[in-house]
């Protein structure tokens, strides 16, 4: 079974998943706080702080109206990417970039799906009470590249 880790990326509130084959092992959202690097290095030092042993990281890709809204809102988008990036990299994992509707689907059945329903679906789907809506769309990132990683890897 691969162990995958799968992130919601963020620089305020990172959601992180690590599913192993049909087991969730770790579901949470890492709280970032201070200025924009005190955030990014807290991140690394979150991601470093995982012990599991991973096979592949999986990051979700924001939709083109994140990144574009505002300049340095995307910009901050991307340096939190790269932080999980360059902690993937540093293991020597490979990563797998999931497109946001790719995530949906996999979690709803349906790549249009609110962050709601989302939120719903992986809570019903873990037996959960409540779950941060960072964490679940991590949860629809490990699952969707669960199924993009078997078609790659067979």
């Amino acid at each position: 079974m691969t162990i995958i880790l799968g992130i919601d990326p963020g620089t305020i509130k990172c959601g992180v998943a690590i599913l192993d084959g049909d087991i969730l092992e770790m579901i949470g959202t890492f709280k970032m706080h201070g200025d924009f690097d005190d955030r990014l290095k807290q991140l690394w030092d979150r991601l470093n702080s995982l012990d599991s042993a991973l096979d592949l990281v999986a990051i979700e890709m924001p939709p083109g109206h994140v990144r574009g809204r505002r300049a340095d809102t995307g910009l901050k988008i991307g340096m939190g990417i790269g932080v999980v990036k360059s902690f993937a990299f540093s293991r020597g994992l490979p990563v797998l970039s999931v497109h946001h509707a790719t995530a949906k689907k996999a979690a709803t059945g349906n790549g249009r799906a609110k962050k709601e329903q989302v939120q719903w679906s992986v809570k019903s789907g873990v037996m959960l009470e409540e779950i941060e809506e960072n964490a679940a769309d991590a949860v629809a990132v490990a699952l969707a590249a669960q199924g993009l990683w078997r078609a790659v890897t067979t």
